[in-house]
């Protein structure tokens, strides 16, 4: 038998792979020889009932790479010679976030690239296009990310990133970065005091605590108070907790 299409590059890492029908053939075997990457020379085999075949059926296999593809077919219980085999290749992969230009409602929100199937991690390039030296990479085995993860540098509330995705290889390199997408994140979180306490509330005693909403993740609130017998620019107390 021989493989039905030479020299092509697959349109998905698993696509099939045919060969030619042969009459009264009880199976095929598929010889897979690597030819670029990584693991270039790796030799591996296929049985199959059917006259096709997916690279994702084997052990190993990988995007942007060509394989020299043979077949036997089995008759009457014996397997004849392998055919004089062709090079196919699988295709690169690339992604962006799936949602480009998107603002943020938390630091705390998933940002997701498109899914690709078989892909076994992604990159992310962070960058702040106003600041050169602000940069992170970020590699996940899932296809998110938030910012709260970035360590490298501080990340502004109200500022807009550049976010670029590159796709991780089955040999653990990692494919061309995809096209470049904004992240911004939301606006500096601001909170007031509780509608139960405002607007002519009368305090009972000095010591009543007096509660501002609370902000999820904010390590500290500033009260600002102004009023009779107090400084013209009035006074801030700082506290760890909402009161």
């Amino acid at each position: 038998s021989q493989v039905q299409a030479c020299g092509v590059t697959l349109a998905a890492i698993d696509s099939p792979i045919l060969a030619n029908i042969v009459p009264n053939v009880q199976g095929y075997r598929w010889r897979v020889t690597t030819v670029t990457g990584s693991t270039a020379g790796q030799v591996q085999t296929l049985d199959t009932q059917i006259r096709q075949m997916k690279l994702t059926s084997l052990a190993t296999y990988a995007f942007a790479t060509t394989y020299k593809i043979e077949v036997a077919s089995l008759r009457n219980g014996n397997w004849g010679p392998y055919n004089s085999g062709c090079n196919i290749s699988t295709p690169a992969a690339t992604t962006a976030l799936t949602n480009c230009n998107q603002t943020l409602t938390s630091l705390s929100d998933a940002v997701y690239a498109n899914l690709v199937p078989f892909a076994p991690g992604y990159r992310f390039l962070i960058t702040d296009p106003l600041n050169g030296a602000n940069v992170a990479t970020l590699d996940r085995s899932v296809r998110d990310f938030k910012m709260t993860m970035i360590t490298t540098f501080v990340v502004q509330y109200g500022k807009t990133y550049n976010v670029q995705v590159a796709v991780k290889n089955t040999d653990g390199t990692y494919m061309a970065y995809g096209g470049t997408c904004s992240v911004t994140t939301p606006v500096f979180p601001t909170t007031s005091v509780q509608d139960a306490q405002c607007d002519g509330y009368l305090v009972p005693t000095n010591t009543t605590p007096i509660y501002a909403y609370s902000y999820a993740g904010a390590i500290g609130y500033g009260f600002q108070l102004t009023g009779p017998g107090l400084p013209a620019q009035g006074v801030e107390v700082v506290k760890s907790t909402r009161t």
